[in-house]
């Protein structure tokens, strides 16, 4: 198994990640390339085989520009209080850390998905080798026994 990336063919956007087949052939809008953590709406280039995106520090700075514009524009939208206006940032933030963390353990839930499924698989050989070995000695001991 293995895990592969799917982005848009157009905008090279990621779309989603899934644990694949080793058979599974790479094609237009598949990547095995992992996705690099701490990015924000990565994106990749298919002629450099890489991905790129906004740094999450850099992304809320820009969130909190954002905000500060539209208060400017808006001041009808500024809280009472300037408490008020520090926690609604502050859980701004904690909202896309949060979503970061999110991401990251999807990406980690799959990837120990794929092992349980690798385990499953071994488990299930060796079951089989088990039972080859049972019969074997079972013909063995049926041999003993027709010889005496």
């Amino acid at each position: 198994m293995k895990q592969v990336y799917f982005y848009d063919k157009k905008t090279g956007q990621l779309t989603g990640s899934e644990q694949v087949s080793d058979t599974l052939v790479i094609t237009a809008g598949i990547t095995d390339i992992p996705v690099p953590k701490g990015l924000v709406n990565p994106k990749f280039n298919v002629e450099n085989q890489s991905w790129s995106g906004t740094a999450l520090e850099d992304w809320l700075k820009e969130q909190q520009t954002n905000y500060q514009a539209l208060l400017k524009d808006h001041p009808e939208l500024i809280p009472d209080d300037e408490k008020q206006r520090e926690l609604l940032m502050q859980q701004s933030q904690q909202i896309t850390v949060m979503q970061s963390m999110m991401m990251q353990q999807d990406q980690d839930n799959m990837k120990l998905q794929s092992a349980n499924r690798q385990q499953a698989k071994q488990i299930e050989q060796l079951q089989q080798l088990f039972m080859q070995a049972n019969q074997q000695e079972a013909i063995a001991k049926s041999k003993e026994e027709a010889q005496q």
